[in-house]
């Protein structure tokens, strides 16, 4: 029998952000799968229209620019910004006939100049701490599927590969940069423990980092970098005879050197959709799924200030749920909502 489950709340006098607040509604038909935003709080977006894909900015300082059409690109395209003008792009696999195209703007979208075709690779994510060094993991599907990375410090003129933990059948997707230096890659295979691996010299060489995960942490996985000393990340301890999931947030400091953890205090069954710390202690985790307590099928966004140890839901009113939210040092954070309008949602602090 299931443990009597806890509604997520925030604890006496904890300091909670206001709701989210729709600041653009999106053209009919428009979606926004993917998007990156750089520190400035300027984001290039991927969207689409009636399976035409363009490039659209928006951000958190006001609506101005927000579902402007930039320029036409692929569905497949991922997208990392260092700045509110230059971005690295990468068309994967499958739209390059197994291998991976890197592209860059230096205007925010408008044009993009092809820089290399990596062979047989397939990117899983990439990262720009800066405006001249990017990174981006995958694996080389021809070769026994062997995980690596390439990194630039030049604004793309070379690209350098390096090889990363784990051998044959290894994946890391979306690699978080802290700083210049340091930077994350993380992986998650259903029934076996997340896996995090950190460079402290941009990709040059990589480490594992022994995280200490909650016994049965094998199923739902986000990871999100505050800072240097304060990446979070987001597991599910789950006892598979049992069906019991119970939400961790597990912190990485000291560069993989020391950790801390902390239990969400309610159950859930389903997927997380976006994850985002602007602080140590403050994260957004969006949910799709069910809570025990609710007995239905809901979308959630939730909000920590304490580390994890307490949640509360952040109202998302206008839309049905929340997906990506990104939160930014100010305490700002931006969000795509979805029902039956797309909408760019905006959350600031008190």
């Amino acid at each position: 029998m299931l443990a009597t489950p806890l509604v997520p709340r925030v604890e006496s006098g904890a300091s909670m952000a206001r709701e989210w607040r729709i600041v653009r509604t999106l053209p009919p038909n428009m979606s926004v799968p993917r998007y990156s935003c750089a520190p400035s709080g300027v984001c290039l977006g991927l969207a689409s229209i009636n399976r035409e894909f363009f490039a659209i900015r928006f951000g958190t300082r006001g609506t101005g620019s927000i579902g402007r059409v930039l320029s036409k690109l692929h569905p497949n395209l991922q997208v990392g910004c260092a700045s509110s003008s230059v971005c690295e792009g990468i068309l994967d696999s499958h739209a390059t006939g197994q291998n991976s195209l890197l592209l860059r703007t230096s205007d925010a979208g408008r044009v993009w100049r092809r820089q290399r075709l990596l062979r047989g690779f397939a990117v899983f994510g990439i990262a720009c701490p800066t405006v001249t060094r990017c990174l981006t993991v995958g694996t080389f599907q021809r070769i026994g599927s062997l995980p690596a990375s390439f990194r630039t410090t030049n604004g793309g003129v070379t690209w350098v590969r390096a090889n990363l933990p784990g051998g044959a059948g290894a994946a890391y997707g979306d690699p978080v940069c802290p700083s210049a230096t340091v930077c994350y890659a993380s992986s998650a295979t259903l029934g076996t423990p997340p896996a995090v691996i950190v460079t402290t010299d941009f990709g040059r060489t990589w480490r594992s980092v022994p995280v200490p995960w909650p016994t049965g942490s094998v199923t739902f996985w986000a990871f999100s970098c505050a800072s240097i000393d304060a990446c979070d990340a987001w597991v599910v301890a789950g006892s598979p005879s049992h069906n019991i999931q119970l939400p961790w947030l597990v912190q990485i400091k000291g560069e993989g050197t020391s950790f801390a953890s902390a239990r969400a205090p309610f159950q859930f069954f389903g997927g997380i959709v976006g994850f985002s710390c602007s602080t140590s202690l403050n994260c957004n985790a969006a949910l799709d799924g069910q809570f025990t307590n609710a007995g239905h099928y809901v979308f959630k966004d939730l909000q920590t200030t304490d580390g994890g140890r307490t949640w509360a839901r952040i109202p998302t009113p206008g839309v049905t749920g929340l997906v990506s939210p990104t939160c930014f040092a100010t305490g700002a954070c931006i969000g795509i909502g979805f029902g039956r309008k797309g909408s760019i949602l905006r959350l600031t602090a008190n």
